[in-house]
């Protein structure tokens, strides 16, 4: 549909707040009535778009956990962030429209187009990291919870730091920063040499009476 590309660039430059609907329609060359045949109000526009350019970015991740190997998984993680940052690539500007969903308002991220892209995103790294731990190619003498915690913390950084930096940057720098990023979740992922593990002791015990 049209009116999903006028709102994306639309919500990319200007953020939610500031996109317009009525400028939206006049881009896309849609009357209000047909609009809103379609949607309840902006929100709901703006829930559809981020989840029209993003759901697929997540599809398949099932087969792939099933097809990683122990020789080749950080090989094929790199070409699965390859392959996002060269859809991110062919529109840049859907780079804006990540800033704009990371600049919403706490309240609004549950908003029923968009919690549950977070709620697959999470679990798609919950899944790649215990299939890292099952592999052996991911360290297992720290928490999982831990682990997990780490690489959220890293995407979103360097997500957010992307979209921040939206008109500064070209595709060779996303190729780097990628690069870079999985090298660090690399070296600290990796499992330790015997004799060199870290000792949490008891925490999850004590996690467990916490609870």
């Amino acid at each position: 549909m049209r009116i999903l590309e006028a709102a994306g660039m639309a919500f990319a430059t200007h953020g939610f707040e500031g996109a317009s609907m009525n400028h939206i329609l006049e881009q896309a060359g849609i009357s209000k009535g047909a609009a809103y045949y379609y949607f309840d109000d902006k929100a709901d526009l703006f829930a559809t778009v981020v989840s029209h350019y993003f759901q697929n970015m997540f599809e398949g991740g099932e087969a792939l956990m099933a097809s990683m190997t122990r020789e080749g998984f950080w090989d094929q993680l790199a070409d699965v962030y390859r392959a996002t940052m060269a859809q991110l690539g062919e529109k840049t500007w859907t780079l804006g429209l990540v800033r704009a969903v990371y600049r919403l308002p706490l309240e609004a991220k549950t908003l029923s187009g968009i919690k549950p892209l977070f709620d697959t995103a999470q679990r798609w790294l919950e899944q790649l990291v215990r299939r890292g731990r099952e592999l052996g190619t991911i360290r297992r003498d720290l928490p999982e919870d831990l682990l997990l915690a780490w690489m959220t913390g890293l995407d979103v950084v360097m997500d957010r730091w992307m979209a921040e930096n939206l008109t500064a940057i070209d595709q060779g720098i996303i190729e780097s920063v990628t690069a870079l990023s999985l090298d660090m979740l690399h070296r600290l992922f990796d499992p330790p040499a015997p004799g060199e593990e870290i000792d949490l002791g008891d925490l999850a015990s004590r996690k467990e009476q916490d609870q």
